[in-house]
């Protein structure tokens, strides 16, 4: 169990750098009047938020 644990905060942190990366290069996309591509980007940053608080439920579930 507890593999499983470390293995969900690991997989907590990378959602959670992979969103700040998306919301960063949202905010170059929008700087560059590029705004079809910052909606993608925003979007997917939204996305790995709501997987990154799933796996912070789960970790507190297993805890």
């Amino acid at each position: 169990m507890k593999q499983v644990i470390k293995n969900l905060k690991e997989l907590h942190g990378e959602e959670t750098a992979l969103g700040h990366m998306y919301l960063k290069s949202s905010e170059v996309a929008k700087g560059e009047n590029k705004t079809e591509v910052a909606d993608f980007l925003r979007n997917s940053a939204k996305e790995c938020k709501a997987r990154a608080n799933e796996i912070e439920m789960m970790m507190k579930t297993l805890e």
